[in-house]
């Protein structure tokens, strides 16, 4: 054997050797985190996934089952953040929709939600900031027209308050329908208000 071909072969024979490896640890990552997933458990399963497909990118059910897991985690940190709004705890509940942002950047829920406890936190401005994100990339966004809407009639600007108020109404669907009395209500007693 020539010495120029040694070099070439070892690397073809360590290719050989650690491939087959690579391609069992993904599965085996994979396999947890079908478990992980069947009890529940979308946080641990997202990473389970994730760790298989960094290992085969290029296998199809591993990055189908990483997508579906990352929206099934970043539900579960929006739920568990909701839950810490509502008790109060609203650092924690900002940290929480921030986590499930970094896992899901284009997550609307986590979005309106953050805007939610940044409001309650008395971060008006930067609440209105996040509302008008989530509007720039869904302008038909009901809960962000809502939330944005009641921001500004907070803030003492009726005039905004009663576009958003509007938009709302215009974009709002069914299960927004029990807001729709309150509102036209709210929009009829802002438009007599002298500017």
């Amino acid at each position: 054997m020539r010495p120029a071909m040694r070099p070439a072969l070892f690397l073809w024979l360590v290719a050989a050797l650690t491939l087959p490896a690579l391609a069992d640890k993904a599965k085996d990552f994979f396999v947890k985190g079908q478990d992980a997933e069947a009890r529940q458990q979308f946080e641990a399963a997202y990473d389970f996934y994730k760790q298989a497909y960094d290992l085969k990118p290029k296998e199809l059910r591993y990055r189908a089952a990483f997508e579906h897991a990352r929206f099934e985690a970043a539900s579960t940190i929006v739920h568990r953040g909701q839950k810490l709004r509502e008790d109060g705890k609203l650092d924690e509940a900002v940290a929480e929709f921030r986590s499930a942002l970094n896992l899901e950047p284009g997550n609307l829920d986590a979005r309106v939600n953050l805007a939610l406890a940044e409001r309650s936190a008395g971060q008006l401005d930067r609440a209105k900031e996040t509302l008008l994100d989530v509007l720039n990339r869904a302008p038909a966004n009901a809960p962000a027209h809502y939330n944005l809407a009641q921001l500004y009639d907070q803030t003492n600007e009726p005039a905004r308050a009663v576009e958003h108020y509007r938009l709302f109404l215009e974009h709002a669907g069914a299960e927004h329908s029990a807001r729709a009395a309150p509102v036209r209500a709210r929009i009829a007693a802002l438009s007599k208000m002298p500017e």
